[in-house]
């Protein structure tokens, strides 16, 4: 800003509220935010006399989120049967938000059900031992740990085959 004698300082405000003074510098560093918040920014230049500028053009800003979301751990499954499984787990939180839950098998990623907390794994073999966890995620593709890792065996639903050869001697 310009003054007749001299600009002695800048006020800056956050979201109308002021938040410090830089002097007579032009920047100004502001500690203290919030990750994935939106702010607005207006500055008021005064000069020795106690004269105020009007308030600046603003700024906005929305600072990055880089917080997961918080681990999930009560990952559980029902109602197994010889070819599928019903996973449940409870909602993770986060700062702005979570958007998708991963499912994995095994390792593997076999599904992204967005903010749905249950999903039925099909496919599955008899007699055979998967594990499972689940990954929750926000909108800045932030990734949480890894759930509690469970593991579901699929029952034994085979009969065994029919004798074919059955002979008789004596």
């Amino acid at each position: 800003s310009t003054d007749n004698v001299a600009v002695t300082n800048y006020q800056i405000f956050r979201n109308g509220v002021s938040v410090g003074n830089a002097g007579t510098a032009t920047t100004y560093t502001v500690l203290g935010l919030t990750n994935g918040t939106s702010y607005t920014f207006t500055v008021v230049a005064n000069d020795a006399a106690g004269n105020q500028s009007a308030v600046s053009n603003a700024a906005s800003i929305t600072t990055l989120d880089s917080e997961s979301p918080r681990v999930i751990s009560n990952l559980t499954a029902s109602n197994t049967s010889d070819t599928s499984t019903r996973l449940s787990w409870g909602a993770s939180s986060d700062n702005v938000g979570v958007v998708n839950y991963e499912v994995y098998q095994d390792g593997t990623q076999i599904a992204s059900v967005g903010t749905n907390l249950t999903y039925t794994v099909n496919g599955l073999t008899n007699a055979t031992t998967y594990s499972f966890y689940v990954i929750a995620q926000d909108a800045a593709s932030n990734d949480s740990p890894v759930s509690n890792i469970i593991f579901v065996s699929t029952p034994d639903t085979d009969s065994p085959l029919a004798i074919t050869d059955l002979a008789a001697t004596n």
